[in-house]
């Protein structure tokens, strides 16, 4: 979808052009460019389709993934973004985006680390299992240390 989101096609266009005649029963986001935009039209494709999805992303020094959004059900990712960035300030968030930039190689043991942990997921809710770690959750993974935080919120739904 990268070069979809970069010309600036919106989510009807995805659905006329990539995923036409496609049956999906979930989206994984896992593009590094254009950096914001590719997740706004994600979402907003997945919103109006009615598609679960979710984000993975992979660092130098740690990765993420989540959180799982099931429409109609969860946090759509532009609502979650936003709570998550609440309690920071100006300063923070300008640091946390030049952070989150794509690396410019990818490393296979810590691609496989994170894809393995969204997988375990996306298998969870694809048999009808609830307890799914990642809804309404991000998981970051710290390569350096091999500690997982994580930033959950107790909202439930959006009216997005």
């Amino acid at each position: 979808l990268h070069f979809i989101a970069d010309k600036g096609y919106d989510s009807e266009a995805i659905r006329e052009t990539a995923l036409k005649n496609h049956s999906i029963d979930f989206f994984i986001g896992a593009a590094d460019l254009p950096v914001r935009k590719i997740k706004r039209t994600v979402n907003q494709f997945c919103m109006e389709t009615n598609i679960p999805f979710s984000f993975a992303g992979v660092g130098v020094n740690n990765g993420s993934w989540g959180p799982m959004v099931i429409p109609q059900k969860t946090l759509c990712i532009n609502c979650f973004n936003e709570k998550e960035n609440q309690p920071a300030n100006n300063i923070e968030l300008e640091v946390a985006n030049k952070v989150s930039a794509p690396t410019k190689a990818s490393f296979g043991p810590t691609n496989t680390i994170i894809s393995t942990l969204l997988a375990k997921d996306i298998i969870l809710y694809l048999t009808g299992q609830t307890d799914i770690p990642s809804i309404n959750t991000r998981f970051s993974f710290d390569f350096k240390t091999n500690q997982i935080s994580q930033f959950q919120t107790d909202i439930k739904n959006c009216n997005c």
